[in-house]
């Protein structure tokens, strides 16, 4: 199923209908323009499920964080730069320079925080940067503006679990790619790829393009393997585990 982000979901012996629907975690006012058969297919539904839970509340995430420090921070004295030559630093500094940051922000940061912190385009950060309305946000308004209950597949610390277990090497070279594209003048360009994948519904297109401008090593096929079992397939099970207690109900 290489394209297609929704998706109807029944069977012919029963009256009702589930939908399921890929989200991007962007705030790119065209991506956030339901198209009419989603908007329709969310306004009928009984109820909306979505990845996270209080994705529309950042101080849920705040909460968590709270919790277990160890998910998102480094350990006490230690730096996201301690992994990474003074040449990486300075391209990744000059790049969040341009949009309005710098590499401070991302020092005391875990790596996996550190690598997808350095997603945003500048066209991202004129919607609002880190704090703007993604689909999933915009999703659970709709519901609620429509008094449909929105419950979530998993829970924040399901996921932050799930991300922090991958091997923190991988995200240091991903953090490396950036500053590489970066000083090549492609890599805004590259994440807007992503954006125009995901509108046009090319979806198995997605890994492809990330891989080909990924840094080539000895065991980067493995590291992928691990990125997809833990990010993608283990969460999908469980996902679909609790997609099909809904549509027992």
């Amino acid at each position: 199923n290489p394209e297609g982000v929704f998706w109807e979901v029944y069977h012919e012996d029963m009256d009702f209908k589930s939908y399921v629907f890929g989200t991007l975690h962007k705030a790119d006012p065209r991506v956030l323009d339901l198209p009419a058969n989603v908007q329709a297919a969310l306004e009928s539904a009984d109820v909306v499920a979505v990845e996270i839970e209080s994705a529309d509340d950042p101080s849920a995430v705040g909460a968590v964080i709270g919790k277990s420090p160890q998910l998102i921070l480094q350990p006490q004295g230690e730096s996201l730069a301690d992994d990474l030559s003074s040449e990486t630093v300075a391209a990744v500094d000059a790049y969040l320079n341009e949009l309005g940051m710098d590499f401070d922000m991302l020092a005391p940061l875990q790596p996996w925080i550190g690598a997808s912190s350095l997603s945003f385009t500048k066209c991202d950060m004129e919607w609002g940067g880190p704090t703007a309305q993604v689909l999933d946000a915009r999703l659970i308004e709709l519901a609620k503006s429509k008094d449909i209950p929105d419950v979530s597949l998993e829970t924040i610390e399901s996921q932050l679990e799930a991300i922090s277990s991958i091997n923190e090497q991988m995200f240091i070279r991903s953090i490396e790619d950036v500053a590489r594209l970066y000083e090549e003048g492609i890599y805004d360009a590259v994440l807007k790829t992503m954006n125009e994948l995901y509108l046009k519904e090319q979806i198995g297109m997605i890994i492809p393009v990330q891989l080909h401008y990924t840094s080539q090593y000895e065991g980067r096929d493995d590291d992928w393997a691990e990125f997809q079992e833990a990010l993608l397939d283990a969460r999908n099970e469980l996902m679909v585990e609790n997609a099909g207690q809904l549509m027992d109900k």
